[in-house]
């Protein structure tokens, strides 16, 4: 995963949920908990090459005849074996589906109040 990408997505989600809650609109509110979704299901892949890149630093084989190749070991912190990132997960998942649960609620009581122009 690329981890500027899943930053930029989540402070992007919190900041339209906070304003959504300032400005008290829904829409935002919806949109805010769609992206936070998105970040918890991002969270929760556990593929083999998914998650969270840990540099463990390098090896170097002997080849033989002085030849030596220097291997990079990379794994990957994924919902699969890591407990922190699988909570973590499945709190923005949870918070995103309450977000537009609640968004979706708030649209239909501002419609029945005759709220919205239409």
């Amino acid at each position: 995963m690329i981890e500027s990408v899943f930053f930029l997505l989540l402070v992007l989600s919190l900041g339209l949920i906070v304003y959504s809650v300032g400005r008290r609109d829904s829409a935002f509110l919806i949109l805010g908990s769609v992206l936070l979704l998105g970040c918890g299901l991002m969270l929760l892949d556990s593929g083999p090459v998914s998650g969270l890149e840990e540099d463990n630093g390098f090896f170097v084989n002997y080849l033989g005849d002085n030849n030596y190749s220097v291997d990079f070991n990379t794994s990957y912190r994924n919902a699969g074996n890591d407990s922190s990132v699988n909570v973590l997960g499945t709190l923005f998942l949870y918070g995103g589906m309450s977000g537009v649960i609640l968004g979706l609620g708030l649209l239909v009581k501002h419609r029945g109040q005759g709220g919205v122009a239409g």
